[in-house]
């Protein structure tokens, strides 16, 4: 009964309406593990409580990283490795080869397999699908552009690519309408966070520096970007990152709660920065820094340090989840001590051979974490397969499995499977939010970001609107509309700036529009509070 409430509050606490109806992500993929069969993938689909697995010939090469899309009842559309694209009839869709195409680490140049396969050297999990938020059929690939530098960062991504999948072509099998056009070209670190906007449709893309202190979300209507608004973190710095703090900072996966209202990435090697993120306005603000610590680890007799490699948040936030080499851990996020509450769950991370017997010595802390459909918390890599049963419990009570304790691993089954990242496609709109449709009675004529300037934006106090000398001829109509078209604020400037209260509004964002004659002005501004 304990563990029901704990479902129930969840989906409370995600703010879902429409549970049983957005199972874009009941499918995820695998493949088997002896030769004879290496080209059979299979497919690990959520039924409820249970999972049903399947076997199909394929023309893709299966590995970390995979995604299939399904549409909202379930049904599975198409999957893809980031490098081609097939429909659910297992054969490669019209269009579906030819990503990422110019990338020097791409399948154009010197891919071991050909562009029917995911190429080793390019990462994984830079590549995402989210539905369109108008036509049911229409879904997005998002992906990186990767370049290596091999000093420094290490790994860089200039631009950030689109993808457009019509599945209602070729008598549904579809079709890839357009591929890898960019859709932002400053520079920025190959892995990003997607969340659904607060009005349940449109999509933000959240990218950051390789650095991790400054973050663009960019809010996406179809497949155009509608704004930008940037968030930074003054009160961190990188100028004590070492190299090694530099490669976390930049090469770790970043992560979105479930909720949408969290976001956690690397700080260097051993620290973890939690975010609020604000899924109306697209602001970020820090929230902690915990220290997740570094772990003397033993490896064939020799003792290394070991940082913990990716992270999660329980579906509440109270609990934060890290895996590495020295194992799976837990923090308290309401202790007084968060640091002090880390919590180990289960022994040593080996991995499992193919027979899934414990392989001693041979460290898997490595693995990414996704939730499942069911709730369930996975780390998935080959035939390692480790659950937490019930995320949103402490310690023992969220009954965690371990693959090396639990061999033949936690799912009892002898497949490669893997971790899917996928955002969380139930989150409907925000009640109440004031960002329940994007600019839905408001039209934006022109950025007006050369013409006048709106100070501070963020804002929490008052807003100072200061028009450019040139523009100061005759008497502007001034008015200021919240995202649902009302009106907030409306005045006739005479003078060359205006100030105005925004002190008892709500959280979110709002547009301030000038009119002059037929020239017309607008821009967009955030009220935020802590």
């Amino acid at each position: 009964m304990k563990h029901t409430l704990h479902l129930l509050l969840l989906f409370f606490l995600m703010g879902i309406q429409t549970v049983t109806a957005q199972q874009h992500d009941r499918y995820w993929l695998g493949r088997q593990v002896d030769w004879d069969t290496i080209r059979t993938t299979v497919l690990m689909r959520f039924d409820g409580d249970s999972i049903v697995y399947s076997s199909v010939h394929r023309d893709i090469q299966i590995q970390e990283g995979v995604l299939a899309m399904s549409d909202k009842a379930g049904n599975l559309q198409f999957y893809t490795n980031g490098n081609v694209v097939v429909s659910h009839n297992h054969q490669i869709m019209e269009g579906g080869k030819g990503f990422n195409e110019g990338a020097e680490v791409s399948d154009f140049i010197g891919g071991q397999w050909g562009d029917t396969t995911l190429n080793l050297a390019y990462l994984q999990y830079t590549y995402q699908l989210i539905p369109d938020g108008f036509e049911e059929h229409i879904y997005y690939m998002i992906h990186s552009f990767l370049e290596y530098s091999y000093i420094g960062w290490y790994w860089n991504t200039p631009r950030m690519q689109i993808s457009k999948i019509d599945m209602s072509a070729n008598g549904g099998k579809g079709r890839v309408v357009y591929k890898n056009r960019y859709f932002d070209e400053e520079p920025s670190s190959p892995f990003y966070a997607t969340v659904r906007h607060g009005n349940g449709r449109d999509w933000w893309v959240i990218l950051r520096t390789q650095d991790g202190l400054r973050y663009r979300s960019l809010l996406f209507e179809r497949d155009e970007v509608k704004l930008e608004v940037v968030s930074t973190l003054p009160e961190l710095s990188s100028e004590w990152f070492t190299l090694l703090d530099s490669l976390r900072s930049n090469g770790n996966l970043f992560f979105a709660s479930e909720d949408g209202s969290r976001l956690l990435d690397n700080y260097g090697e051993r620290h973890v920065k939690l975010m609020s993120f604000d899924r109306c306005s697209g602001m970020i603000s820090l929230l902690d820094t915990i220290d997740t610590g570094i772990y003397p680890v033993l490896i064939n007799g020799n003792i290394y340090e070991r940082n913990m490699f990716a992270y999660e948040l329980s579906p509440s936030g109270r609990y934060l989840y890290g895996v590495g080499d020295a194992g799976y851990m837990q923090w308290d996020l309401e202790a007084a001590d968060v640091e002090g509450s880390r919590m180990q769950l289960g022994g040593p991370p080996w991995q499992l051979d193919s027979y899934q017997n414990p392989l001693v010595g041979i460290l898997g802390g490595y693995f990414v974490f996704s939730y499942g459909p069911d709730g369930k918390l996975y780390n998935l890599f080959r035939n390692t397969h480790s659950v937490v049963e019930y995320p949103d419990e402490r310690g023992e009570e969220s009954e965690f499995c371990l693959a090396a304790d639990n061999p033949p691993s936690c799912l009892q089954v002898p497949y490669n499977l893997y971790s899917s990242r996928h955002p969380n496609f139930r989150l409907g709109p925000l009640p109440g939010s004031g960002c329940d449709s994007l600019l839905s009675g408001v039209q934006l004529i022109d950025s007006g970001g050369s013409e006048f300037e709106v100070q501070p934006n963020p804002a929490r106090d008052k807003i100072t609107l200061r028009l450019n000398t040139h523009n100061q001829q005759g008497d502007w109509q001034v008015q200021v509309f919240n995202m649902s078209g009302a009106l907030m604020q409306q005045n006739t400037l005479a003078a060359t700036e205006w100030a105005f209260s925004v002190q008892d509004w709500p959280s979110g964002m709002y547009v301030v529009r000038l009119m002059n004659g037929p020239k017309v002005l607008s821009q967009t501004f955030v009220v935020q509070y802590r």
